[in-house]
């Protein structure tokens, strides 16, 4: 079995509507959101869950901190999302963590690079190292915070776990349930989480698990302004903000 998990603040209808005709079967639809407001939950849709444990719940349990402080420092989507997939429901054999500004451009997408990709552990769209990342900043003399991809925030990882580190854009990601369950071992020991953007990566590394950087991935990037003739069916792509523009882009395909 799959999940199928994507992450908002608050879904929008059509949105909603387009995850679900992702429904097949041996995979089950999840939609984690990061408000704890309940009238932020949209009306009931057949075959979609919501996960929307209150932030004290999660933090009392040690799932804070996905993300970054200077996003956002208390109990997130993304913590509520990991904190269902490590501590409720274990039975998934992969588990898709996808925000809600990546564009998957047909039902079928995601199905067909879970075909392609069946034994790794983590699949996300490619892989940056620490101390490769040091490297290049003094030897091209620039600060880490003016190149935001080579890396940014290692210091988040100081003192949390032990190097070497490695990171990605996990804005969607696949992840075995052999990590899932390293990610709660590592909550049961520390009481927290790592920020996301390295602590999947780092972790399937220490624990010598199976990373894969398909090319289906490789449209997931920090910033572009994706246009409808740079889009192909097999790939996922980010940042496509705006749903209007997502459903006017899988009308063209």
């Amino acid at each position: 079995m799959i999940a199928l998990v994507f992450i908002t603040i608050i879904p929008n209808i059509e949105w909603v509507k387009f995850i679900q005709t992702l429904k097949r079967k041996n995979y089950d639809l999840y939609i984690a959101i990061d408000s704890d407001n309940p009238h932020y939950i949209p009306p009931h849709y057949e075959n979609i869950q919501y996960i929307n444990y209150s932030r004290e719940e999660c933090r009392q349990n040690g799932y804070n901190h996905s993300l970054a402080p200077h996003h956002v420092n208390r109990p997130s989507a993304w913590d509520k999302a990991i904190y269902h997939f490590c501590k409720k429901n274990t039975s998934y054999e992969h588990v898709w963590f996808i925000e809600d500004d990546v564009f998957i451009p047909t039902k079928y997408t995601l199905y067909n690079i879970d075909k392609k990709y069946t034994k790794s552990d983590l699949l996300c769209c490619g892989n940056k190292n620490n101390e490769m990342s040091y490297l290049l900043e003094d030897e091209l003399k620039i600060k880490k915070d003016t190149i935001f991809n080579l890396w940014w925030a290692w210091e988040l990882a100081e003192g949390k776990i032990e190097q070497p580190w490695e990171n990605s854009m996990v804005c969607a990601c696949r992840i075995s349930s052999k990590l899932l369950k390293v990610i709660k071992d590592y909550v049961d020991k520390h009481h927290t989480l790592l920020y996301h953007e390295f602590m999947f990566n780092t972790l399937a590394l220490h624990n010598n698990l199976i990373i894969s950087y398909p090319t289906e991935l490789s449209g997931i990037v920090w910033r572009y302004d994706w246009k409808i003739t740079e889009i192909k069916k097999s790939k996922l792509y980010h940042p496509i903000k705006s749903v209007e523009t997502q459903i006017e882009y899988r009308k063209c395909l």
